[in-house]
């Protein structure tokens, strides 16, 4: 990574200490309380704003031009994510982690530009105050290589950044730069010091699953129309309801089942990362998984002016009619494909090109999809796929080693060109069903 993916050039500098200098005046001032960790570090916690953290702290991220450096090198994608949600609706943005940084002590390199001073009458609170005149004066007689960046950044920077450098390079290209975040602030820290702490902060640090992290956004309400249409749809065939607009599936309709379930998925997608139970029924695919399929499979072939409820005992008949025709695979899933993450996936992937031909104005049936799927792919012709032709019974011995994304798209390949063969020897199906608003 070349140095201009994390430096300032000198022309920026200058650009950000004017900056600085008119909003806060000579001077740059972060008031700073002690943290008492029960070591001899001089830990503080305070506040800056984000082109301060520019302005003073140096970035070392390590790279192949410096394999001392702390940071993890720069990942665009992550830059760009940042920059997106902090200005796409900043009225309710927050950013509540704290930067942690290094800030060094008056010296005879520093004297002229940091001081400390104590807050009278209040223990454990400093002013760190930074000369901003002086520092622009400083920068502007620095030496720059051809492309002004400033050859001996360690001579003018008072700090080294420890952590959240991502966060930060976001929230400049936001271009948020009086946006303030905390600051967790070590006084003097070593460089091997600096180092545990960034083991610390980041060696046991685990990224919350795609299923809590749907779930919370739910919650928060940050989703977009289709992808809260698709999280209610999960919950209501994830769930046991009353909503008279959900019928009963068809394989649940028994006289020894006096308490059944409407959706036929009830209690089968993982929606919670806590142990299950072991009196559970079985997972058959997460949240996070589902809410993709059924936004990339479902909303461009179903009728808008359905509602959640409708759409959702759509795909209910869809995976009961599934049910029924591949009864044995769907019941035995040790030994088949069909009820585990891949086999929805191939199913979903599926949805269009099987509901599209039912639909022409109408809302297939329950027995539509039966009638269809039970003459396209259950009516004993094998299966092109691989160079072999094979039985579709969704057995673990033939499809099993397809499981990976790659495998999974070769199957749905050969599913839709076996369905549209098949196709053309049936005799149309006339959906059964008008629309139900």
């Amino acid at each position: 990574m070349s140095r201009n993916h994390y430096s300032k050039t000198r022309t920026e500098h200058v650009t950000l200490l004017n900056g600085l200098i008119n909003r806060y005046g000579d001077s740059y001032e972060v008031i700073l309380q002690r943290v008492d960790q029960g070591n001899n570090f001089s830990m503080y916690t305070g506040k800056m704003s984000v082109d301060a953290t520019f302005t003073f702290i140096k970035r070392l991220p390590r790279d192949y031009e410096d394999l001392k450096g702390v940071q993890r090198a720069l990942k665009q994608p992550k830059i760009n994510s940042i920059k997106n949600l902090a200005v796409t609706d900043p009225a309710i943005y927050s950013q509540p982690n704290a930067v942690v940084i290094s800030l060094g002590k008056p010296n005879s390199s520093k004297e002229q530009i940091v001081s400390i001073e104590k807050i009278h009458n209040i223990p454990d609170f400093i002013v760190y105050k930074i000369n901003l005149k002086r520092m622009l004066e400083l920068v502007e007689a620095a030496e720059v290589d051809e492309k002004d960046y400033i050859i001996n950044e360690k001579e003018l920077f008072i700090g080294i950044l420890i952590d959240a450098h991502h966060r930060l390079e976001g929230l400049f290209a936001a271009e948020r730069f009086e946006f303030e975040v905390p600051v967790t602030v070590y006084l003097n820290l070593p460089r091997k010091e600096i180092y545990r702490v960034f083991i610390n902060i980041n060696k046991y640090q685990e990224k919350p699953s795609n299923v809590h992290t749907l779930a919370i956004e739910q919650e928060a309400g940050v989703f977009d129309n289709e992808a809260d249409q698709a999280v209610r749809i999960i919950n209501l065939l994830n769930t046991d309801s009353d909503n008279p607009e959900l019928e009963l599936g068809m394989d649940e309709k028994s006289e020894d089942k006096p308490q059944p379930q409407w959706s036929i998925l009830f209690d089968r997608i993982k929606v919670v990362d806590a142990k299950r139970s072991s009196k559970a029924r079985k997972i058959y695919i997460t949240n996070s998984t589902f809410n993709k399929l059924i936004q990339d499979n479902v909303f461009d072939v179903i009728s808008e002016g359905l509602s959640v409820e409708r759409k959702a005992q759509i795909l209910n008949d869809y995976f009961i009619a599934w049910s029924q025709c591949f009864s044995i695979a769907w019941k035995d899933s040790k030994n088949h494909v069909l009820v585990k993450s891949m086999g929805f996936q191939i199913m979903m992937k599926l949805f269009p090109t099987i509901y599209s031909p039912l639909s022409n104005g109408k809302v297939p049936s329950q027995k539509d999809f039966i009638n269809f799927i039970d003459r396209t792919l259950k009516n004993g012709e094998p299966l092109a796929l691989g160079g072999f032709l094979v039985e579709i019974k969704w057995d673990s011995e033939t499809f099993g080693g397809y499981s990976s994304g790659k495998g999974i798209g070769q199957i749905v390949k050969a599913l839709k060109q076996h369905i549209n063969t098949q196709s053309q020897v049936l005799v149309p199906v006339t959906p059964t069903a008008p629309i139900k608003p």
